[in-house]
């Protein structure tokens, strides 16, 4: 299946083929948008793309919100830890807000230009049918909108390593606030979006990263 154009799930649920439990592509030549109120329904029936799995190919970039549901077709029973890459994009923004698999437990793991289900995760993946992601926060100091500066903290289950970086609606990276191993579980965050960091007033998400899993924010930066 192909989509000419970009592509917005408000409300709904979009599962491609048409044919239930049946695995495979749908191709979507600009951006896709999936707001609060949607749900991508995403089926496994074995570990290669799109003749057993299903695969989301976006050309453009991702923005990630509403839910995820996972399910296995016919009697496909995926060891722990097998990673199914079923979304690709050339910038991948935003999380799930939930996700449900009521088949096996899994876990996403949200990387730069792709989305993994993660089988049964051993590692720091949140489990399925819980808010994404389990174990980390991303507060910010006071309301979302500001002017000069931006303050957020964060806390990780463990150590190991972190990244947050902020992007822009079009989910162009504009700035790298942290990117390394942290031995420690908790820190603070500023963004100020002037110098190598400028950005223009507008609308901006800062995503934390740690190991496999990831959280973000909506900020609004006034002129």
């Amino acid at each position: 299946m192909a989509i000419g154009g970009n592509l917005r799930l408000t409300s709904g649920r979009l599962t491609f083929p048409a044919a239930a439990r049946t695995p495979g592509r749908l191709s979507v030549s600009g951006g896709y948008v999936q707001s609060s109120g949607g749900t991508l329904i995403l089926e496994a029936g074995g570990p290669t793309p799109v003749t057993q799995h299903d695969v989301l190919d976006i050309a453009g970039n991702a923005q990630l919100a509403g839910a995820l549901e996972f399910r296995l077709i016919g009697a496909y029973a995926p060891a722990s830890g097998t990673r199914l890459v079923m979304l690709r994009a050339a910038n991948v923004a935003g999380t799930f807000n939930s996700v449900e698999s009521p088949d096996v437990p899994i876990g996403v793991a949200y990387e730069d230009t792709a989305v993994v289900v993660v089988i049964n995760p051993t590692s720091a993946v949140a489990p399925a049918g819980t808010p994404l992601p389990d174990g980390i926060r991303l507060d910010m100091s006071g309301a979302n909108t500001f002017s000069r500066s931006l303050t957020f903290h964060y806390r990780l289950p463990a150590s190991g390593f972190v990244e947050a970086t902020v992007h822009d609606v079009q989910g162009r990276r504009v700035a790298t606030l942290l990117s390394g191993y942290e031995g420690t579980t908790a820190g603070t965050l500023c963004w100020v979006p002037e110098g190598p960091h400028s950005a223009g007033a507008g609308v901006y998400f800062v995503r934390l990263r740690w190991v496999a899993s990831a959280v973000s924010r909506r900020v609004i930066h006034l002129p």
